[in-house]
């Protein structure tokens, strides 16, 4: 049995100490591991438990003694105390957050249809509920449980949750258009045309759209996919607008629910997406709970939770310096290899070391929920990852990699549809949507 004493002999540091000191750095030690013991005990980490080379879900103290080995002594100290200052997320947490932000959902639709306070989505009149629509913007695995959770019924139905996911209802929109934009009337499919145009209207229009996503910690791909789905809006009703408000039909308002972001996330995407009651997204991001640099990100410095660590080198040492080493060793030694080739990252976005030594856009976060680890976590926590063929290592927190935009074929093929779809250079598309609204408003 690995115990915490174990795991600080690792540290060449640590023998140094006077009996005081060690004791003191072992007891905050060994609170930390306990507590991360209780919450993997109760809410597993996900990725691992097909594979747990490293026994994280069982004895997470014996996990962090294997993982600190594959350190050379000079890291080690900087190594643990990035895992020390993990924010581990239970499903229970999630749960509780996604309760949060739900509640505050409700309130935002009531406002805006003017109705009566219920504060509950099964409680909320019936012609307002069959205004909600309902969609993951990515797939994450306690969305079913939210929805029994929240007691939302019909969501088997394409009349409520449209597609499996936002970027999935994006792609198949736009991949659709495109084909009407090239072939007019006389699309290779017209049944199938006609059905992707009608759950369009269906979806969006003068409806309340209900996009959950259960984390943004830089809001990147989130403002990505949110945009596309402001084109996508765009495209399907701006040329139409007086004639759909004549028959008093509403653009849609558009609500992203989080349980958990950064600051710097939401502000992210509030900014792209210009907040305003006019507009397709009447409020910011709805977040349970929001991490904020000062306080939580490791590249802003040692967070205050982990300042009890610094007894462990001289008071003229910096245990910041130390992670930042060691963020340094992992990169050159082991993590570019995510950036420069493993993911489109580095292609799109142009991207050196000093934009990913702390992780994605530099978060220098310690977050891992108990479904993934983010990659705005600094890398030595996540990599490799689920995708990459590094043997050389074995992380702690393995990151699943699961986003569209990591990897180039499909997004470039959404780019394409979505640009010749608004060029529309034969006004395929404008005549086809003319002739669609004039028998839908008719209906």
């Amino acid at each position: 049995m690995i115990t915490p004493h174990q795991v600080l002999q690792l540290l060449p540091e640590y023998n140094d100490l006077t009996e005081t000191t060690r004791n003191n750095v072992f007891q905050f030690v060994d609170t930390k591991l306990q507590k991360l013991q209780f919450k993997l005990t109760t809410s597993p980490y996900l990725p691992r438990q097909r594979e747990d080379r490293l026994h994280l879900n069982h004895n997470p103290t014996r996990a962090i003694h294997e993982w600190l080995r594959q350190f050379p002594d000079e890291f080690r100290l900087g190594a643990l105390t990035a895992a020390l200052g993990l924010s581990y997320i239970t499903h229970l947490e999630i749960g509780q957050l996604l309760d949060i932000v739900l509640s505050q959902f409700i309130e935002q639709v009531e406002g805006v249809a003017q109705t009566s306070r219920h504060g509950s989505y099964h409680l909320l009149p019936k012609h307002i509920k069959q205004r909600i629509r309902i969609i993951p913007l990515s797939e994450f695995a306690q969305f079913p449980d939210f929805i029994r959770r929240a007691n939302i019924s019909g969501t088997a139905d394409t009349n409520c949750r449209p597609a499996e996911t936002l970027q999935t209802f994006v792609f198949n929109s736009f991949q659709e258009l495109r084909s009407i934009a090239d072939h007019g009337e006389h699309t290779p499919y017209p049944d199938v045309s006609e059905s992707a145009v009608k759950l369009i209207v269906n979806t969006l229009l003068d409806n309340f759209l209900m996009i959950v996503e259960d984390n943004s910690y830089s809001g990147t791909t989130a403002t990505s996919d949110l945009h596309r789905l402001h084109q996508l809006t765009d495209v399907m009703f701006t040329s139409f607008l007086p004639q759909l408000k004549t028959a008093g039909y509403n653009l849609p308002k558009m609500y992203l629910l989080m349980p958990v972001a950064t600051a710097s996330a939401v502000k992210t995407i509030a900014d792209r997406l210009s907040i305003s009651e006019q507009s397709y997204f009447p409020v910011p991001p709805i977040v349970g709970h929001t991490f904020l640099r000062e306080r939580d990100s490791f590249e802003a410095g040692l967070p205050e939770a982990l300042q009890p660590l610094q007894a462990v080198v001289p008071t003229n040492v910096s245990l910041s310096e130390r992670v930042y080493k060691t963020l340094e060793y992992f990169h050159d030694t082991y993590a570019y290899k995510y950036w420069e080739s493993e993911t489109a990252i580095a292609t799109r976005n142009a991207i050196n070391k000093k934009d990913v030594l702390y992780g994605y856009k530099n978060g220098g976060y310690a977050i891992a929920t108990y479904s993934n680890c983010p990659n705005n976590s600094m890398p030595l926590l996540w990599y490799p990852h689920s995708e990459s063929d590094n043997s050389q290592f074995i992380a702690l927190f393995s990151r699943v990699e699961r986003r569209l935009e990591h990897f180039s074929e499909r997004s470039d093929r959404l780019a394409d549809h979505i640009e010749i779809t608004k060029r529309d250079s034969n006004h395929n598309l404008r005549s086809y949507l003319r002739g669609f609204y004039e028998k839908f408003l008719r209906s």
